[in-house]
């Protein structure tokens, strides 16, 4: 029977499917006799109307061909008590069969019947070697996990997902980055800086689900947190729908460690949610929210004396954990989960006030939070329930609690009632105003769980840079750039966290990938039938203000007051929406609007029903006019994107810390979760079986 490699290590098996007609492990390969009768978007006789939620019942589940011997000595990782960075040099040459002898020797002894004794005590003798040299490797000992390698008994686990963020997003941000640091004007091609992910790059994985070749965030956050791949749009369950066992309720339950989340879109958005809950969709974001709160494991030893797995949550969403009478709520029904949290002894905190009372509903706040018209209709919140919401200062006294006396775990922060500002809207607000970056927040958080007088056995924590996949959902290069380099600052502050603790003796370990690449990102775009110009220009998308979706919904605004004339939307859309006050075209970057690109913006404008426009808010912004916008600052930089929605590259896997070398290679996503599930001597078999 085939095991995962990581699993092989420690001696561990996964859960095995139900299924009468297979008793294949979840992650090993169906035959092809059997693939062929798989249902599913990417097999030839499938329906369209097929579900994607599911296999046939002849095929426990779609996976990776498990890896071979020669794989996994190539993943050995060194005996060496320091912290090892990726090295080109340091690649392994598959090893061969235990049970064969070195060519070499062959040579020598020759072939004849007289030296076959010869022959095999030197096989005997290599194979001796070979497994006392390999004995780390297979038997799950780490590389100084043992006394009096460290002194700490705490092992911390960082998990860092870049959601959307492919292989070209890396050069498109170095670029970017150099452009912006550029001391000449319009010269910004010397060699840039590499950005703090370039030197911890190790190898890349394969990202498709069970039921797709193009992964959705759902099933790649669950690969990750369960180990083994699923249906696009599984949250914590299996192919067939069954819950499967997560690192959290792992690592909670059997090493008593502590648990947190930190994300900038909803804390019920498909990533962090597969690390909390368990949903058959990720559409189920009340239930998903109650599940954070109040757990989704009893835990039989009393640990917690609750079955609750998370210590920590900060970021968006706050709609879901909100009564239904509360203004801010998105909730249909009557659980109110402050209250509950609270009661459980929760820690809560929002960007707004949370002791709204039926009748104050009428009311508009006495602060203000932000929140964009596309969070609402995300968070499914009517238009009447969102008053003139705008950016506040609020979300910062949600992080200022944390470095309180009142910061005991656990901590629910809430930052805004749907997603928090893009990286782009967020810098231009008014420093005072401005809500916490990712960097301030993963620094914030790592001190409270390090400090926390509860930790006792380290902990682990999903830090999750989330818009960089809704700015590439949306097309908008500069928009896309500046959650690249957000993430950039977050990755330099964790890695520096990850060598101080390894240095005072306490095994510590980053990992950074993305769960898909979103958009097809390429640098390089053919604009006319004429032979392509070999440039991109990243310096045209610097002037940038603001996001295509808020300079979408700001035109909106302003043709909506009052029906302009045509000149008045002209000027409009040449000086605020392209200008220097918005895309940022100037003569400095690539030049002043052209009359083509401000009359395709009234146009987009012009199309839109006067009955959508008596709208209010007036238009949702996933509209034509954000295309249109984002595509001519596209253009300019000479981009090109192939998808508004995700694509199936390979992506990168970057990492820091003792052991981090076993990533190295091309590894199927569930490996990494696998990798941490051994790391931590988990086992998320027993947790899944508990689950039934």
């Amino acid at each position: 029977m085939s095991e995962s490699k990581f699993a092989a290590i420690r001696g561990l098996k996964h859960p095995t499917t139900n299924s009468t007609s297979q008793n294949t492990p979840l992650n090993q390969c169906v035959p092809d006799s059997v693939s062929a009768t798989r249902t599913g978007p990417y097999h030839n006789h499938a329906s369209p109307n097929d579900s994607l939620h599911r296999l046939s019942e002849t095929s426990p589940q779609a996976c990776c061909k498990p890896p071979s011997n020669e794989f996994l000595a190539s993943k050995e990782a060194s005996e060496d008590d320091g912290l090892p960075l990726y090295r080109h040099d340091d690649r392994r040459k598959p090893s061969r069969s235990p049970l064969s002898v070195p060519h070499g020797v062959r040579r020598r002894l020759g072939g004849s019947p007289m030296k076959a004794g010869v022959l095999i005590v030197a096989g005997l003798i290599y194979v001796l070697n070979l497994l006392a040299s390999t004995h780390t490797h297979f038997s799950g000992r780490w590389p100084g996990s043992s006394p009096p390698h460290w002194k700490s008994a705490k092992t911390n686990v960082i998990l860092m997902i870049s959601d959307g963020f492919g292989p070209a997003g890396e050069t498109f941000a170095r670029s970017f980055a150099a452009a912006l640091n550029s001391s000449i004007p319009n010269v910004p091609y010397s060699t840039p800086k590499p950005l703090p992910l370039d030197d911890l790059l190790i190898g890349t994985h394969r990202s498709r689900s069970s039921s797709s070749l193009i992964t959705d965030s759902a099933a790649g956050a669950t690969a990750f947190s369960c180990a083994l791949k699923s249906y696009n749009g599984a949250i914590g369950v299996d192919s067939e729908g069954r819950k499967c066992g997560t690192l959290f309720e792992a690592a909670k339950n059997q090493r008593g460690m502590l648990t947190g989340v930190v994300v900038t879109s909803r804390l019920t958005d498909a990533t962090p949610a597969a690390f909390v809950s368990h949903a058959a969709s990720r559409a189920l974001e009340a239930d998903i929210a109650t599940q954070a709160v109040l757990g989704t494991l009893d835990d039989p030893k009393g640990r917690n004396g609750t079955s609750r797995v998370l210590d920590l949550a900060i970021g968006g969403g706050g709609c879901n954990f909100m009564h239904r009478d509360h203004p801010m709520s998105c909730r249909t029904d009557d659980v109110d989960l402050v209250a509950d949290a609270t009661a459980l002894g929760w820690n809560v905190w929002a960007a707004w006030p949370l002791n709204w009372t039926r009748d104050a509903r009428a009311r508009r706040p006495s602060m203000t939070t932000h929140i964009s018209y596309e969070d609402a209709v995300l968070a499914h919140v009517s238009a009447a329930q969102i008053p003139e919401i705008k950016v506040s200062a609020r979300s910062r006294d949600v992080v200022a609690h944390i470095d309180s006396h009142k910061s005991a775990l656990p901590f629910l922060g809430l930052l805004a009632p749907g997603n928090t500002p893009y990286e782009i809207d967020r810098i231009a607000i008014a420093e005072d105003q401005r809500p916490p970056s990712l960097k301030m927040l993963a620094s914030k958080v790592l001190h409270m769980l390090d400090t926390d007088s509860s930790n006792k056995n380290g902990f682990i924590l999903m830090i999750e840079g989330s818009q960089i996949d809704l700015c590439a959902h949306s097309n908008d290069g500069a928009c896309h750039a500046r959650e690249i380099l957000a993430y950039q600052e977050a990755i330099a502050t964790v890695r520096d966290f990850v060598d101080s603790k390894n240095a005072a003796g306490e095994r510590t370990i980053l990992i950074s990938t993305s769960d898909h690449e979103t958009g097809g990102l390429t640098l390089g775009r053919q604009l006319t039938a004429a032979y392509p110009n070999y440039a991109w220009y990243p310096e045209r998308l610097l002037g940038a203000k603001q996001s295509a979706q808020m300079l979408s919904a700001e035109l909106v605004g302003f043709a909506t007051k009052q029906r302009r004339s045509s000149q008045d939307l002209a000027e409009y859309i040449r000086s605020q929406t392209l200008g220097e006050q918005g895309a940022g075209f100037t003569e400095q970057t690539g030049g002043l609007p052209t009359d083509e690109e401000v009359d395709s913006i009234a146009q987009c404008i012009a199309s839109i029903p006067a009955s959508q426009m008596m709208e209010d808010p007036p238009l949702d912004v996933r509209d034509v006019c954000r295309v249109v916008i984002a595509n001519a600052m596209s253009r300019r930089a000479e981009i090109g994107w192939s998808t508004s929605g995700h694509t199936g590259l390979d992506v990168n896997v970057f990492g820091r810390g003792p052991g981090i070398d076993r990533l190295r290679g091309n590894i199927e996503n569930t490996d990494i979760g696998s990798f941490i599930e051994a790391y931590l001597s988990l086992d998320l078999g027993k947790i899944t079986k508990e689950l039934a």
